[in-house]
């Protein structure tokens, strides 16, 4: 393998390697999530056709993230001073929408708003794309989460029940593919 394929710790770069790496994962990990609001949307609905449709693309996005970033090792890269600094952020960003994920929605369903519940974990991850846009170097990522973060909040303006959570399985689904095909689209350049 060339150099330029496996890079030395003293050539890893931000721009060259590392935000590439991390636009190729991204786009990897917001398709296999959009895959899964389709299937919880399909379980709502019975709409399993639309599910294989956005696993579909969310294949393609992940082919395209990888094709041009074949050979750049993320484990090599993100080891080094460069990449542990690079990903750290990321990290702990990552973590914090994880546990937001989880402890929001649970205190929003324990105050007596169990039908808020979809749409706060939906609120969780939109905000935390707009934050992602910054090292993924990709303001149509904040775009995309400020949409969906309007969205997120007005939907049990005018749904309830099983129709907020198919419309926020298919708002959240139709953003995060929206956002993996950006992402892999980047990832090539």
């Amino acid at each position: 393998m060339s150099s330029t394929l496996a890079p030395s710790p003293a050539t890893v770069s931000e721009s060259a390697v590392l935000r590439p790496l991390l636009r190729r994962n991204a786009a990897v990990i917001q398709g296999t999530f959009a895959t899964l609001w389709a299937v919880r949307f399909a379980l709502v609905t019975g709409a399993w056709l639309e599910s294989a449709a956005v696993a579909l693309v969310a294949v393609g996005a992940s082919v395209l993230a990888f094709r041009d970033t074949r050979g750049l090792q993320a484990r090599t890269a993100f080891r080094t001073a460069a990449g542990r600094r690079f990903l750290r952020p990321v990290t702990i960003a990552t973590v914090v929408q994880i546990l937001a994920s989880i402890l929001l929605p649970m205190a929003v369903g324990m105050l007596g708003g169990e039908g808020l519940v979809m749409p706060t974990v939906a609120l969780t991850i939109s905000t935390f794309l707009i934050w992602f846009a910054r090292p993924l170097a990709l303001p149509a990522v904040a775009w995309v989460g400020g949409a969906w973060t309007v969205v997120a909040i007005s939907l049990p303006l005018g749904a309830s029940g099983a129709t907020m959570v198919a419309a926020t399985c298919a708002v959240a689904s139709a953003a995060l593919l929206v956002s993996t095909w950006c992402t892999a689209r980047a990832a090539t350049h």
